[in-house]
């Protein structure tokens, strides 16, 4: 597997608030007020299994990849995707 250095090391950003609903999806929100964002039953076992790692994506990758029999590279590469949409709305920061 390649290194986590070629990859965005990201954390959640200040204020963030995720919560799981009854049907499994994740909602994200930046402090109170602000627009959440809803993200389906992947986007929240992807999240917790991302805290879990410590918020290192090889690590995750590899776990989810596991429990979806899916090649740790190509999960990877979704997580990918995935933070970079929530970079965008501000929900993770690169650290």
């Amino acid at each position: 597997m390649e290194s986590d250095d070629l990859w965005r090391n990201v954390r959640p950003a200040q204020e963030v608030v995720a919560a799981v609903e009854s049907d499994g999806a994740l909602t994200l929100r930046r402090g109170p007020g602000r627009k959440a964002v809803v993200c389906g039953p992947a986007g929240a076992v992807m999240w917790i299994t991302l805290q879990r790692n410590d918020w290192r994506l090889g690590a995750a990758a590899q776990e989810l990849g596991r429990l979806w029999s899916m090649d740790a590279l190509r999960v990877r590469v979704e997580l990918g995707r995935w933070l970079e949409d929530l970079l965008e709305e501000g929900l993770v920061v690169e650290v």
